[in-house]
């Protein structure tokens, strides 16, 4: 390998032996680590050695490159780094749970800062959806003995993939979990507790996920008051947790409700022992 700071595509493939198309595959898949540039992809000798040395890149990483065609976009290249994983034996839940989870998280968090604009933020919500419907059917569903969640966005809030990843995730550590999806009307969460009777001990919580600001004096923050006290009123008892990135420094106070909590496996793990 010739002294030089980076490699296109071309010299990466040429130094290789391999076909133009196979580097860019592997870049596009997360396997060959490159930059983009405004000359192209760049691949750094380190990176090229690495790759012809069969190194897999570290958690860290893998969540980077795939971060990165999820704010692109690119629906095809964010498969075919889940269908890797799965390639190499991760559960769809640990996929969830390990590298969608914090990439969304962490897109999140970097469109609060002003460092992603809204459209890539919106884009990387589009392609998350794409993926997480796609590895639906990946999920195992563990046997059914922790009783049932319901689960929905609140009225207004018009985003599914919060409902959809808790659903699939509580569907794995043996929950019935009831996804009522996005823009879901306070009338609708009760409704279905009234559905089935007041001598529900199976139903053990409602979860309410929130991506939109909850800040005090919001719209979306009143609509989630609402929809407590809709849920109190078919069924005082029942467990209320509100999550989501919308709902970051707010408290149960504030909402009425019992939790408030952004950490998927902390509330799945609190439910998991029997009721009392």
């Amino acid at each position: 390998m010739g002294p030089t700071s980076s490699f296109t595509l071309q010299e990466a493939a040429d130094e290789l032996g391999v076909h133009y198309m196979t580097v860019y595959r592997h870049v596009r898949n997360g396997r060959l680590d490159a930059t983009r540039t405004k000359r192209g992809w760049e691949i750094t000798p380190e990176a090229l050695s690495a790759y012809t040395d069969g190194a897999m890149p570290d958690p860290a990483e893998r969540q980077r490159r795939f971060e990165e065609r999820l704010v692109a976009h690119d629906d095809a290249a964010v498969w075919r780094i889940v269908h890797d994983e799965l390639g190499a034996g991760k559960s769809a839940a640990s996929i969830l749970r390990d590298l969608i989870v914090p990439s969304l998280h962490s897109i999140g968090a970097r469109w609060g800062a002003g460092e992603l604009s809204v459209l890539d933020e919106h884009q990387a919500t589009a392609a998350a959806s794409v993926v997480v419907a796609r590895l639906g059917p990946f999920i195992r569903r563990a046997p059914v003995t922790h009783g049932s969640i319901i689960v929905g966005a609140p009225s207004g809030d018009m985003h599914a993939l919060g409902p959809a990843i808790l659903s699939d995730m509580l569907r794995a550590n043996g929950f019935d979990a009831i996804d009522l999806g996005a823009n879901t009307p306070p009338v609708s969460f009760a409704d279905v507790i009234r559905a089935a009777g007041p001598d529900d001990v199976d139903l053990r919580a409602v979860a309410i996920t929130a991506r939109i600001s909850t800040e005090p004096g919001t719209a979306a923050a009143a609509i989630i008051n609402d929809t407590v006290e809709a849920i109190r009123a078919a069924d005082p008892h029942v467990h209320i947790a509100v999550g989501g990135a919308g709902t970051t420094g707010r408290n149960p106070a504030e909402f009425g409700c019992d939790e408030v909590t952004s950490d998927i496996d902390a509330f799945i793990a609190g439910l998991s022992s029997p009721p009392a």
